[in-house]
């Protein structure tokens, strides 16, 4: 099948990604220790966020080799940190650009077909993004009521983008479902 030519600069997102997430972890160990009824709270969220990066790391190491098995230990480790607008644009763009490939008969077809087969599925299911966008806004709230700046913007900030997503894929389906009626 070849290499994906996207693959590059999907892999400088996903480290970008990475460098972004344990920066954020160090700041959030340094506030929350002087924050002492916050830390309970916040630190396993944090140690979760940075074993995931490692998970992720290691995914993206293996994925050289073993596109599956390392897609399925990057998306492993991205789900700790999904709340970042690195993570929703390492998620979104692996999909799209099929750097991340969950299953061997898939990527025997190629790329190009399996990056069209992935967008036409994150398209039909719009509403799965929107939802998501509200569960982050939801999560956002948490860290208001703990008063941590991190957990407060970071999710919103995701809500944000898995909003616009979501709605723009929404009307993307509906404008493609009109048009093909009047063609």
């Amino acid at each position: 099948m070849g290499s994906n030519p996207i693959r590059k600069w999907w892999v400088a997102l996903a480290i970008a990604h990475i460098v972004f997430g344990v920066a954020t972890s160090v700041s959030t160990i340094i506030e929350t220790n002087s924050l002492t009824n916050v830390a309970p709270i916040v630190m396993p969220f944090t140690y979760a966020g940075l074993i995931g990066l490692v998970v992720m790391s290691a995914g993206l190491r293996v994925q050289r080799t073993r596109l599956v098995g390392g897609s399925w230990l990057v998306l492993i480790g991205l789900v700790p940190t999904i709340i970042s607008i690195t993570g929703i644009a390492v998620l979104l763009s692996g999909f799209w650009t099929a750097n991340i490939a969950l299953r061997e008969k898939a990527i025997a077809t190629g790329y190009d077909d399996l990056s069209v087969r992935n967008r036409a599925i994150m398209a039909r299911s719009w509403w799965v993004w929107v939802v998501a966008g509200a569960a982050m806004f939801g999560l956002g709230w948490l860290g208001l009521v703990l008063d941590n700046w991190l957990l407060w913007i970071l999710p919103w900030v995701s809500a944000a983008l898995l909003g616009f997503v979501g709605l723009a894929m929404g009307v993307a389906v509906y404008v493609d479902r009109h048009s093909t009626r009047e063609a």
